[in-house]
């Protein structure tokens, strides 16, 4: 995404979430090849995809809002939040670390 390129990913949520529907997605051996060929066949696809995909890298996985991201995410855990929908009123316990 970064270097400006198509990208052509496995089908998992993950991936479709971070391509935000820029790309061509695979989930077999065969689909890989289905998958190069859409792309062979439509470069302006390609060339938009790539564009698109560079700006929302460059946009929304920098470094710092990773770092950001991350940083929040351990200080909520710090406070004993819980991220799992079903234990969002959880909180853990006390722990006496030795040392």
């Amino acid at each position: 995404m970064g270097a400006g390129t198509a990208v052509i990913a496995y089908d998992v949520v993950f991936n479709r979430e971070v391509l935000d529907g820029q790309g061509w997605y695979f989930g077999d051996p065969t689909a890989v090849a289905t998958a190069l060929e859409a792309a062979e066949a439509d470069p302006a696809a390609v060339d938009s995809g790539a564009r698109s995909l560079r700006a929302r890298a460059a946009e929304d996985f920098s470094w710092d809002a990773v770092a950001d991201a991350y940083e929040q995410l351990a200080l909520r855990l710090a406070r004993g939040e819980s991220i799992h929908p079903t234990a969002r009123r959880a909180r853990r316990r006390e722990q006496e670390w030795p040392g």
